[in-house]
């Protein structure tokens, strides 16, 4: 692990306090106004072109140009059912680019800068998505499709992180700063983890829909997840979950988040 290894837990929380901060929006906003550029426009503001497969690279400067662009004009971000910019959307929340992640031959280390990359740049776009919630724009179903990829780039990087511990020999001089900087990078993760199945409660961000969606992603990815969790952290968030589950006031949400629940593994 690098020096950096030790400011991804700080990065990762970040996020976590974006997506239970965001001040109240106007959860009941429509889609009916498509107000998100053309993809010829968001690749002159430096947007990478989605007609081809992207690199890390790519979504990270993707990322970027996005930031500058919604800090300026929060409405004017991709949409995921937008005529003229869902195809970019869909580049941008794609799981391909997490199957870097899974090449044997690469080493295990730098497949985890490359997901310190990759989370980076979902912390950057979960910040200008939520953003843009809070200035009234209907972007809920976009963050749903954000935190997907989040959920499985995590998962991933969990089983990195367990993959390079192991590699680490007992007589590396700087075997107990690695193995630190490890532990704090997974504690980041726990807290991204928390902040998505936090997620599922915020009726001011979301509506129902996309907290179904939302539900939808957390019975595909949490039950792995959990083994990777502390037992603390497991038996809250089955409590949790149960607790969100009974009272539950939306038959669009209930039946999802009830599924989550069912899906988790026996404690």
């Amino acid at each position: 692990m690098t020096r950096h290894d030790k400011t991804v837990g700080s990065l990762l929380l970040a996020v976590l306090v974006l997506l239970l901060s965001v001040p109240a929006a106007k959860a009941e906003s429509t889609d009916s106004t498509d107000t998100s550029l053309s993809i010829d426009d968001y690749v002159l503001n430096g947007v990478p072109p989605p007609s081809r497969k992207w690199r890390t690279t790519d979504l990270v400067a993707a990322a970027n140009a996005l930031a500058d662009i919604g800090l300026a004009s929060p409405e004017q971000l991709p949409r995921l059912e937008s005529k003229r910019s869902k195809k970019l959307f869909k580049r941008i929340a794609s799981h391909d680019i997490l199957k870097y992640l899974e090449k044997d031959k690469i080493p295990a280390e730098m497949r985890v800068q490359e997901a310190m990359a990759q989370l980076a740049a979902f912390r950057t776009l979960a910040y200008i998505y939520l953003r843009g919630i809070s200035k009234g724009q209907p972007y809920d179903m976009e963050m749903a499709a954000i935190t997907s990829f989040a959920l499985e780039l995590t998962l991933r990087t969990f089983i990195l992180l367990n993959q390079v511990g192991r590699e680490i020999p007992r007589n590396d001089p700087k075997f107990a700063a690695r193995i630190e900087g490890i532990v704090t990078f997974k504690s980041g993760l726990n807290e991204l983890v928390a902040g998505a199945v936090g997620s599922l409660a915020q009726t001011h961000v979301y509506r129902p829909n996309a907290r179904a969606q939302l539900a939808f992603d957390l019975k595909r990815y949490l039950p792995k997840l959990m083994e990777f969790l502390p037992s603390i952290q497991q038996r809250d968030t089955r409590m949790y979950l149960q607790t969100l589950a009974r009272e539950e006031t939306s038959e669009i949400a209930r039946g999802p988040i009830k599924a989550v629940v069912a899906a988790l593994p026996p404690e």
